[in-house]
C-alpha cells in the first residue's frame, strides 16, 4: 500500500479482509505507487493499493480497479499572505514542503511547475501528512495533501486550503494485480469492497 492510502485502508478494510478469510497470512508492504506497481509487475507481490494520476495508466499486462478518489488541496500557513484562489504564477519562488521522488503528488505538484515554466522550490522532504502538515502550519513552506487528511489530523484546522486552479486535482485509488488471480479472486474481492465503501463515505 503507499502510503496515502494506507491511511484509509488500515482503519477498516484490512480487518475486514483478515474476518473474511482468518486463514490468509497478509504481509504489508508500503511504498511509493510506482514502485509497487513495478513490484506487482514483476510478481513480487500479489497486489497493491496505490494513488495514481489518471493521466497516467498502468502496465497492460496488471488489471487496475479504481476503488476510489483522493481529491487533494493546496495548503498553507493560516497567516500565509495569499488570497484562498490564486494562480500558480503568483506563487513563484514560494518554497513547498514534499515528499521524496517518487511520490505522485510531489509529481503533480513538479508538472505543474513545469507547465508554468516555474522552477519546483523544495523547503523540506519530509515523510507522512502529519509531519508535512505541522511544517506547513510553521510556515515552512506550502503543502499538497488529501482532503481526508485534513479531517483527520490534530494540525488540520492550523492550515488553510488555497484553491489554485493549475493544482486542483483528484487522484484515483486503486486495487493491482496480475490476472488471472487464482485462489487470491476472493480475497481481493472483498478487500476491493472494503476499501471501495471506505472512501464512499465522507
Amino acid at each position: 500500500m503507499s502510503p496515502f492510502v494506507a491511511e484509509t485502508a488500515l482503519k477498516g478494510p484490512l480487518d475486514a479482509l483478515r474476518v473474511a478469510f482468518p486463514a490468509l497470512q497478509v504481509h504489508v508492504a508500503s511504498g511509493w505507487s510506482p514502485d509497487l506497481v513495478e513490484r506487482v509487475r514483476r510478481s513480487e507481490l500479489d497486489a497493491a493499493a496505490v494513488y495514481q494520476p489518471r493521466d497516467e495508466p498502468f502496465p497492460a499486462e496488471l488489471r487496475a480497479e479504481e476503488v476510489g478518489e483522493q481529491p487533494v488541496s493546496v495548503v498553507a500557513a493560516l497567516d500565509a499572505p495569499y488570497p484562498r484562489r490564486v494562480r500558480l504564477g503568483k506563487l513563484r519562488d514560494v518554497p513547498w514542503v514534499v515528499n521524496q521522488d517518487g511520490c505522485g503528488y510531489r509529481s503533480l505538484i513538479r508538472r505543474a511547475h513545469e507547465r508554468a515554466g516555474m522552477p519546483l522550490e523544495v523547503a523540506v522532504e519530509a515523510m507522512g501528512t502529519e509531519l508535512q502538515l505541522s511544517l506547513v502550519a510553521r510556515g515552512i513552506g506550502l503543502g499538497l495533501v488529501p482532503v481526508r487528511s485534513l479531517r483527520s489530523h490534530r494540525w488540520g484546522d492550523r492550515v488553510r486550503v488555497l484553491e489554485v486552479p493549475e493544482l486542483e486535482a483528484t487522484v484515483g485509488v486503486s486495487l493491482v494485480h496480475r490476472p488471472p488471480a487464482g485462489r487470491l479472486a476472493a480475497p481481493l474481492a472483498r478487500l476491493r469492497e472494503a476499501m471501495a465503501a471506505a472512501y464512499a463515505r465522507p
